[in-house]
């Protein structure tokens, strides 16, 4: 087959250019479908988790509480706000059962706190009641607290006795119900940050395990790895925030722990994006800054591992820290456009919208955080992430529209260097191999260890056709005579010119039979063309030479062989004059 069939001509390129882009226009028009498809069965799905709702009791109202001494009569749980509390502080908050009938169960959310729950006079549940003088850590936990029907109308009595400081500033509702229900009501309730979470710990996973396998192949997947490992590590903190892996493990100190290390782990991918993207010493600055990161998670869990300063009594220094590097990441962008010194990759673009679509995101929630904790004002649903999550799914959609481009433009780069191959490797005349190209292939054939043969031609009589007939038809004699070696022998070896009138086929583990038989087949395909055109008269000496008759000779010895056998049989066609 003729190299030709490959790569056509340079005009090639920029086709090739625009399916590059109509395939990555494609791939968004796919990805906005499934995001239509996602919103589709949204609401259906979350009426559905929703319904449980109506078969639950929200405890919200005529609540007394004591706190620090101080008395709050007949209050809404939502709308009370204590403020940060230190730590040993200890909470009552008392309120009548309604009526019920049959079994039910109370779900109480705590924070760091150990629990008491007193039906009446009687003690119906505790929980790390001995955390606060042993040191303990203890998160969040979801409590499902069993409840008989002698409980209804009797006065509910829950005892927290905080273990970490600023541990609680608001209280969640308690509610009375089936846990069924209150299972279906969590995620019905948090079902966008539920989808954002297992989405993106599914990705992370499938990004993580590909790059793994292509690694080697690729260095450019690395950055495939650290965005599967941003990916997990957000959805994870997001799957964590909302206690499922307590739901799914039983363990609310594993569940914490985990919300915690994640989520102090999220500015170390973010800055190592930065490094990617840019280069010199903004790159330096941003690694330093990833480094510090690095320096922080250790430091914590060491505090938490040895000196009993648990993971939580670090969030304010890493708000501050977070905060720092927003500041300073959208100055170091800021600077570049008023310097003008644009990313020049559409790759590098894209990562970067979807780092400032992030980090925006996560400063809403940071802020959305300390406003309910430390002045008590609930700008979106109590103990609640919106924002982070979703930017943390379009950073995603950022990284895949990256990868669609990356790949697209791999393929785009591979057919050039193709093209450029075609240009150094192949004749243009003929479209054959070029002379470079068969003394490449003599080397391969030298290093291998299968026997091959090297067969040289001539082709007669082209001086003639040029001096009678001109050269535009000595080279259709040309090109004529290479179309008519590729049918023959292009299936079996390499067929090359190598110069003027000069061609060579090399075989490699063919017998001397089937050669032979191919030679014959050329002689009768050369003289019925030259019953074509009485003009082009198709006539060639050749020469073959094989390797294992000559085994003390290199490839190129061996074509210098069959070179002069050529000439032998040229010299019987031609006459003495040949040479």
């Amino acid at each position: 087959m003729k190299q030709s069939e490959m790569i056509s001509d340079d005009s090639e390129v920029p086709k090739i250019r625009h399916l590059t882009f109509s395939k990555l226009v494609l791939s968004l028009c796919l990805t906005s479908i499934a995001v239509l498809i996602l919103a589709a069965i949204y609401q259906p799905l979350h009426t559905q988790l929703v319904k449980g709702r109506q078969e639950l009791t929200f405890l919200s109202a005529h609540w007394n509480v004591t706190c620090n001494g101080k008395e709050y009569d007949d209050v809404t749980l939502p709308r009370l706000g204590t403020g940060v509390l230190p730590k040993g502080t200890v909470i009552t908050l008392s309120n009548v059962l309604p009526e019920f009938s049959g079994s039910k169960s109370l779900w109480l959310h705590s924070y760091y706190s150990e629990l008491e729950v007193r039906s009446g006079a009687d003690t119906i549940y505790t929980y790390q009641t001995d955390a606060l003088n042993s040191k303990t850590y203890i998160g969040d936990c979801d409590h499902f607290i069993p409840l008989s029907e002698a409980d209804s109308g009797q006065t509910l009595t829950i005892v927290l006795t905080l273990t970490e400081p600023m541990a609680v500033s608001s209280f969640t509702v308690p509610v009375i119900g089936n846990e069924s229900d209150f299972i279906r009501y969590i995620m019905g309730s948090n079902l966008t940050g539920t989808f954002s979470g297992i989405f993106l710990v599914v990705f992370g996973l499938i990004a993580i395990l590909i790059s793994c396998m292509t690694i080697l192949m690729n260095r450019q997947f690395l950055r495939l790895m650290l965005s599967g490992a941003f990916s997990l590590d957000v959805g994870i903190w997001v799957l964590c925030f909302y206690n499922y892996v307590e739901i799914i493990s039983s363990n609310a100190t594993y569940n914490s722990m985990m919300e915690f290390i994640s989520l102090y782990l999220i500015p170390v991918w973010t800055m190592l994006f930065f490094a990617l993207i840019y280069s010199g010493r903004r790159k330096k600055t941003f690694l330093i800054l990833s480094f510090i990161d690095i320096g922080f998670v250790v430091a914590v869990l060491f505090c938490h591992t040895v000196l009993s300063i648990h993971l939580n009594n670090f969030l304010i220094f890493f708000h501050i820290l977070a905060l720092v590097e927003v500041l300073f990441s959208f100055v170091m962008i800021a600077g570049n456009l008023k310097r003008r010194e644009h990313l020049k990759r559409f790759q590098e673009k894209v990562l970067l919208t979807g780092l400032i679509v992030f980090m925006l995101c996560g400063a809403a929630d940071l802020i959305n955080y300390n406003l309910q904790k430390y002045l008590c004002f609930h700008f979106m649903q109590q103990n609640s992430i919106l924002f982070l999550p979703l930017g943390a799914v379009f950073f995603v959609v950022s990284l895949l529209m990256n990868y669609f481009y990356f790949i697209m433009d791999n393929m785009v780069q591979q057919k050039e260097k193709e093209q450029l191959l075609n240009i150094a490797y192949v004749d243009k005349l003929t479209q054959i191999s070029n002379r470079t190209k068969c003394e490449r292939d003599m080397k391969i054939l030298e290093d291998g260890s299968k026997p091959y043969a090297i067969i040289s031609f001539d082709l007669n009589h082209l001086k003639q056709v040029n001096d009678t007939y001109g050269h535009s038809m000595g080279d259709k004699l040309i090109s004529g005579f290479a179309t008519i070696l590729d049918k023959c022998f292009g299936n079996i070896g390499t067929v090359g010119r190598m110069g003027g009138d000069e061609f060579i086929v090399m075989v490699s583990a063919q017998g001397k039979d089937t050669i032979n038989q191919r030679l014959l087949a050329m002689e009768a395909l050369l003289a019925k063309e030259s019953r074509k055109d009485e003009r082009l008269q198709f006539s060639s000496s050749y020469g073959t030479a094989y390797s294992a008759d000559h085994p003390e000779m290199t490839a190129f010895q061996l074509y210098k062989l069959a070179d002069s056998k050529m000439y032998e049989m040229k010299i019987r066609v031609e006459g003495p004059k040949a040479r």
